[in-house]
């Protein structure tokens, strides 16, 4: 049973969708639409695009909304970043080259903004696929164009990209120093997204350092954080994080057993609630670790339907 792999969000698209999925009510298509016809240059006007899609589908007809814009307006590249993203979920090949393109064309127009957001995204999947030297190049632009905001928070998230990097190198104290550099700008009033993003990274960061009374205690602080924003999903996530974390401090004698059942459940049930079948399938194995008998095979079989039904492959039985 493979279990520890924790729900990191370190970069841009992850990010901006934790954002979305926090707000009320996400626009509609057709609102996305009439925004874009008002002030078509404007490159913020077509992250409406990429919330909607997030909360209400429709990626096809959302990419072909932006590709027309993108041909009508071909200095925006801050568009061809979002049909970069999109194509990404709609798992049409080429949506890499796409986004280099975008990142080389926001570089060259200004876009520092926008350089920082794509540029993060992309060093994440060079970096899961071990090309580790482009990802270091590629964060050292995003660090240059983040300067040039002249945002601190920008700086920050450029930060949370490099810890991740120091990560994959297994540099642990690294990730850990750049992320506690983060935190210092973030808090107390820095954007939610990235408040969540930084307590994340710590808790993981804790957790592999052993630390894991530190480890729960930022997992549980991202929680607080996600349920003041009424972010069901995000507060999944948290919460599994905080069972990893849990789970060890049972064995150390530092945790009731009850309070991490307890744990569990409710983990398990806002991964129901909110549809986060990245957390469903884990929360629900480690509930049924906690079984006997019938109960605890229920739990395995329905965990295991779970991720295969959703292609999830960090819970395997």
């Amino acid at each position: 049973m493979q279990l520890r792999r924790f729900s990191v969000p370190v970069f841009a698209a992850v990010l901006l969708a934790a954002a979305a999925q926090a707000q009320a009510r996400a626009p509609s298509l057709e609102e996305c639409r009439a925004e874009i016809e008002k002030q078509p240059a404007n490159p913020v006007a077509y992250y409406c695009v990429y919330r909607s899609v997030l909360a209400n589908g429709r990626m096809d007809e959302a990419a072909a909304l932006l590709r027309r814009s993108f041909d009508e307006n071909p200095g925006v590249f801050r568009i061809e970043m979002f049909i970069a993203w999109i194509d990404r979920m709609r798992g049409v090949p080429g949506s890499d080259d796409l986004l280099r393109e975008a990142i080389d064309g926001m570089e060259a127009t200004g876009d520092a903004h926008g350089v920082v957001y794509g540029g993060l995204e992309l060093a994440f999947r060079l970096g899961e696929g071990g090309e580790f030297d482009d990802a270091k190049a590629l964060l050292e632009r995003c660090a240059q164009a983040a300067r040039k905001t002249g945002d601190p928070a920008m700086e920050a998230r450029v930060w949370i990209g490099q810890a991740s990097l120091a990560m994959w190198y297994a540099d642990y104290s690294g990730w850990l120093h750049l992320t506690r550099r983060a935190e210092r700008v973030v808090f107390p009033d820095g954007p939610y997204d990235l408040k969540c993003a930084v307590l994340d990274n710590l808790g993981a960061a804790w957790w592999y350092l052993c630390n894991y009374d530190k480890a729960f205690e930022a997992f549980e602080r991202a929680a607080e954080i996600r349920a003041q924003a009424n972010d069901l999903w995000g507060q999944a996530r948290s919460v599994y994080n905080m069972a990893l974390s849990a789970a060890n401090l049972v064995s150390d004698g530092e945790m009731e057993i009850g309070e991490y059942r307890r744990l569990l459940e409710r983990g398990r049930d806002l991964a129901v609630e909110s549809g986060n079948f990245n957390a469903e399938p884990s929360m629900t194995l480690l509930l049924g670790g906690q079984r006997s008998g019938a109960e605890a095979l229920s739990l395995f079989d329905r965990a295991l339907e779970t991720a295969r039904r959703h292609a999830v492959t960090q819970a395997e039985v």
